[in-house]
């Protein structure tokens, strides 16, 4: 309206191409009835956006045009119900000659979004690496925290520190820090992916929850966390296990 200078009242005439009309004109001409705000849920927001009558269209355009093309929001009171409804929409006009596609906004936010790749499995992937790398870190750390303590063991188990004891507290040395990692890394997770979402259209930020951890991921992260330094402390303790107290005390 302000591009155009139009108000309520005035009639502007919007050009098409051929055959859009039944008559074979091209020329659409249009009444305003009213200046509306911009709707935040629109492809390309700083163009504006235009409501019509459909009544205007269907008894104008060619036969073989009339009743297809339209798309319908479904608002719905549980967003964990859009999948079932959009497959029963579908199933009662599957017969149609005019058969409806019914996507979820969420689902078909996240498809624009991941374009082409599988978000999932790139996640997965990158995970895995990075399970896989800290476990070689973790491991040469606890690895090497033995080899200098090796004199401070063999004393332990010359007082009676049995080689469980022992291996409890190797266990324990690298447990503690994999928890702390866990915990803090899954809250700085969620802040991150919280805040990735500013950085996205309004058209699909809109339709993707803000990620949160939950108790579920929480728990999954604290349990890799300890498969992680149970993984890094076992060739440690094996060591410990084949120690030599004579040897250690000799620095041999």
């Amino acid at each position: 309206a302000e591009k155009w200078g139009l108000k309520e009242g005035d009639t502007f005439t919007v050009v098409t191409g051929p055959n859009s009309r039944n008559d074979g004109g091209t020329s659409w001409d249009f009444q305003v009835l009213g200046v509306v705000p911009d709707y935040w849920d629109w492809s390309q927001p700083e163009n504006g956006f235009i409501i019509g009558n459909a009544t205007y269209l269907e008894n104008t355009e060619p036969l073989s045009q009339r009743g297809t093309g339209y798309g319908l929001n479904v608002a719905l009171r549980s967003g964990d119900r859009a999948v079932s409804i959009s497959e029963q929409i579908d199933r009662q006009y599957e017969n149609s000659g005019t058969a409806t596609v019914t996507v979820p906004k969420r689902l078909d936010a996240e498809a624009e979004i991941q374009q082409g790749f599988a978000m999932a499995s790139m996640t997965t992937g990158i995970a895995i690496a990075g399970f896989v790398m800290i476990l070689f870190l973790t491991g040469n750390a606890i690895a090497r925290s033995v080899r200098e303590r090796i004199p401070e063991f063999a004393i332990l188990e010359t007082i009676g520190f049995r080689d469980v004891h022992l291996m409890s507290l190797v266990f324990t040395d690298a447990v503690i820090p994999c928890l702390l990692g866990a915990a803090v890394g899954t809250g700085l997770a969620g802040v991150v992916d919280g805040l990735s979402t500013r950085f996205l259209p309004g058209s699909l930020s809109r339709y993707l929850s803000s990620p949160a951890p939950t108790l579920a991921l929480l728990a999954w992260a604290l349990g890799l966390a300890v498969l992680l330094a149970l993984a890094s402390s076992v060739i440690p303790m094996l060591r410990l296990r084949r120690l030599s107290v004579t040897d250690a005390l000799a620095g041999r």
